[in-house]
């Protein structure tokens, strides 16, 4: 046999051998085809692994009537009203932990008992029940009402936030009342950023 025919014999067995390595096609399944498994779990080298939910509480929104608890998944707001028992609003926020507590007995509302977290939140009670709530800028995060103020953002974009907004000045500084939300600002041009926001039960020194 020459040379020549040993190679074209050797071909022919090694293609007769790739068909038989290849397997079938799957059968679609109700007119689709079905996809590969490899294709449908590998994410390919170098791809970030995909992680699962991270099991969290709900979200926060501010309220001018108290607070609002926000599920990340349906989007659904469960209210926190003002004069909620005090017990009732720390099993509400269990997931975010222990708040620092405290008391102020020098507030111009009253005695006033607190709960202070690090992103800058903060609880008023009075007399065992919920009163109002505080928030300020924090590196830890902020928070905000459900149309988008909050603090840190510009006196502009607070006037754009589709609230009724008015401004004013005392000894405090700048301030602004966006129907039940309250708050201070650091300047009184457009630019000026709001520095803190509250509702319901204060403890201000003017």
């Amino acid at each position: 046999m020459s040379r020549f025919a040993v190679l074209l014999f050797g071909a022919l067995v090694l293609a007769g051998c790739g068909d038989e390595a290849m397997p079938p096609a799957p059968a679609p399944e109700n007119g689709v085809a079905a996809t590969p498994v490899a294709d449908a779990v590998d994410p390919g080298v170098g791809a970030d692994p995909v992680d699962p939910a991270p099991v969290d509480g709900p979200g926060i929104a501010l309220d001018g009537e108290g607070l609002r608890l926000v599920d990340a998944t349906s989007g659904r707001a469960t209210p926190l009203a003002f004069g909620t028992p005090r017990a009732t609003i720390e099993r509400a926020l269990s997931s975010r932990g222990p708040g620092e507590a405290g008391s102020n007995a020098e507030c111009g509302a009253g005695p006033l008992d607190y709960l202070e977290w690090s992103d800058g939140l903060t609880l008023w009670f009075q007399e065992g029940a919920f009163a109002g709530w505080r928030a300020r800028t924090s590196e830890a995060g902020t928070h905000s009402t459900m149309n988008g103020i909050m603090p840190g953002m510009t006196r502009a974009a607070l006037t754009e936030s589709g609230s009724v907004v008015t401004f004013s000045e005392d000894t405090l500084g700048a301030e602004f009342a966006a129907g039940d939300i309250f708050g201070f600002l650091d300047g009184t041009g457009d630019d000026a950023r709001v520095r803190e926001i509250y509702a319901g039960v204060s403890c201000n020194f003017r």
